[in-house]
């Protein structure tokens, strides 16, 4: 068994540890009793206590550092002996103090870099979470007053993603659950007549509605080459869209005449226009006729781009013939179209993404600019959906021109020839009822506002999130997206100097630290214990560390400002030099001074 080697264990390298591992200890088990701050959510309740623990233990270190750094030199007798000035004998004894300033100012580093700003995160993160969860069960009860209970239960499934099997929303739960599943069985429909009409159809040899090839068409030639060859096979819906698509190719909309492929492609096109309407059923024959009738209007809608119309159509025509290949593959293309001007709002699985709450975003749009405030927003690595967006558009002279309000918003990144973009999506759509959308109100304020309820924004994807990162504090961003800011940040209504002046504080902390704590050593020795300190060393463990603290914000606002001043009038390379020689020339001068002192 190892003997108690009192020398070691207090040592300066021993107190420091043992002092500022019982000062952790103590910070926690004080914010486990009492946290300061109550929790977003009673949910959170024991993460939000070691949060804020955790967090006091990062922002008081440099004192607790300090204070462990001068305590061995008043709770140990150091003999009055003759010591010159920078003798070798000197440094020796204060060896292990500086090593631990040093150990100290790299920790502290670690804590700056690292530590505090997933500490700082993660608290975003709580209250993010428990501020959507509010607003979602808000959400929840107002679909649920309304009847909409498929869109309640949404909303529970949200709070649920937050707080599992919370108990302020047991009763919303098992309700839209229950409700949810009646409105679905009610809406299905029955399917009694699906194999006789599929077996009609293939007595009477009818392929009118055949699937498309899998390749498509890349120019005129080719589109009247698989129209001519969908005509000869009774393909016709199909020869009527590649004859229409070969039209567009071949001539634009504004030509004043057609081309010799136009011609071609306007006559392939009434050819199978024509089969189509010849091959229409009998009235008489009325469940037919009807699919006939269903399937003709959404092919319509599907050529017109009225891609919402031709959405339900086409859903309505899968639950009436479901083993018909065409209304799925119409379908597909009708959803396909459908997602470029909306969105399903079942969609909306906020609980899962970065949860942002009052969100507000600055940005170019056309020669003036637009602000979009989102209530609740929650971002993935591909899309982004929002709750109660407020989107107002100003000219180049700063006068507003048109406002939008939306309940729902969908924020997703596509490509265009000039580069990539980020499209915001304002109207919402219920999967398999057409009755039920929530479309964004408009008024124009000096301009018309947008027909439609999409809007494309000129930034990237990338610089979205960067942006959405942001809002959640500049403490929390690591230092490669600090740098990214400060470089893009200019024209989304931000000045780069705060971002740069932020970069500046992180590193220069720790690194003025180091001299700082040697200077702290100089006046541990100089007040050192030369004989029993008795009890008096027992208060000074705690007062010190609040006179350290004091002294330590001084100084790091003394930094903060001196860094947005260096920011400014040298710019960031001029400041990160400045500061790096600041820092050299004053821990050279501690060291002089602690090397000069004497016994």
């Amino acid at each position: 068994m190892p003997k108690f080697n009192k020398e070691k264990v207090f040592s300066p390298p021993g107190i420091f540890v043992i002092y500022i591992l019982a000062a952790s200890l103590a910070i926690l088990c004080f914010r486990l009793i009492y946290p300061g701050e109550a929790a977003p959510l009673a949910y959170f309740s024991r993460n939000w206590r070691l949060l804020r623990g955790a967090l006091d233990i990062i922002t008081l270190f440099p004192a607790l550092a300090l204070s462990a750094l001068v305590i061995p030199f008043g709770t140990r007798i150091h003999p009055q002996e003759k010591l010159n000035p920078f003798s070798a004998k000197f440094l020796q004894s204060l060896q292990s103090s500086i090593w631990m300033a040093i150990a100290a100012a790299a920790i502290y580093g670690l804590l700056s870099f690292l530590a505090l700003p997933a500490a700082k995160d993660y608290e975003n993160k709580l209250n993010y979470q428990g501020q959507l969860y509010q607003q979602a069960k808000a959400q929840a009860q107002e679909h649920a007053v309304l009847g909409e209970w498929a869109e309640a239960a949404q909303f529970v499934s949200v709070c649920e993603g937050i707080w599992p099997q919370g108990e302020e929303i047991e009763k919303l739960r098992i309700e839209s659950s229950i409700r949810a599943e009646e409105a679905r069985l009610a809406q299905m429909k029955p399917a009694e007549t699906t194999e006789k009409l599929s077996a009609g159809k293939k007595a009477e040899g009818t392929a009118v509605w055949p699937n498309l090839p899998d390749q498509r068409p890349m120019g005129v030639t080719e589109a009247l080459a698989m129209a001519e060859t969908a005509l000869k096979e009774e393909r016709y819906y199909d020869a009527h869209w590649l004859a229409s698509m070969a039209g567009r190719l071949a001539d634009p909309e504004n030509a004043k005449t057609l081309s010799a492929e136009g011609i071609i492609a306007a006559r392939l096109a009434s050819q199978a226009w024509n089969a189509v309407t010849s091959l229409e059923p009998n009235s008489r024959e009325s469940e037919e006729y009807k699919i006939y009738r269903l399937k003709q209007s959404g092919y319509k809608a599907l050529e017109s781009k009225d891609w919402i119309r031709a959405y339900y159509i086409f859903l309505e025509l899968l639950a009436l013939t479901p083993a018909d290949p065409d209304a799925e593959k119409y379908f597909g293309m009708a959803e396909e179209g459908t997602t470029t001007v909306a969105f399903f709002i079942d969609e909306m699985d906020l609980a899962m993404g970065e949860a942002l709450t009052g969100a507000i975003f600055s940005l170019p749009l056309g020669m003036g600019r637009v602000v979009i405030r989102v209530s609740s927003l929650s971002t993935f690595s591909d899309s982004a959906y929002g709750i109660g967006a407020e989107i107002l558009a100003f000219d180049r002279d700063g006068r507003p021109d048109w406002r939008m309000d939306a309940p729902y918003v969908k924020i997703l990144p596509f490509t265009l020839d000039t580069g990539p973009r980020v499209t915001l999506l304002a109207r919402a759509l219920d999967r398999t009822d057409g009755t039920k959308r929530w479309e964004p109100a408009k008024e124009g304020l000096g301009e018309n506002p947008p027909d439609g309820a999409a809007l494309t924004l000129n930034l990237s994807w990338d610089d979205f999130l960067l942006l959405s990162d942001i809002r959640r504090g500049t403490e929390n961003l690591p230092v490669n997206e600090l740098l990214e800011a400060s470089r893009i940040t200019g024209n989304f209504g931000y000045i780069p100097q705060v971002f740069e002046a932020e970069l500046i504080r992180r590193f220069a902390q720790p690194i003025f630290f180091l001299p700082f704590a040697v200077l702290i050593l100089v006046i541990g020795w100089r007040y050192r214990a030369l004989k029993r300190p008795r009890y008096l060393a027992v208060p000074m463990m705690a007062i010190l560390p609040l006179v350290f603290n004091g002294a330590v914000h001084f100084f790091g606002g003394f930094l903060n400002n001196a860094g947005i001043w260096a920011v400014i009038n040298l710019g960031l390379t001029g400041a990160i030099a400045g500061f790096a020689i600041g820092a050299f020339v004053l821990l050279i001068l501690s060291l002089i001074i602690l090397a000069a002192q004497h016994g």
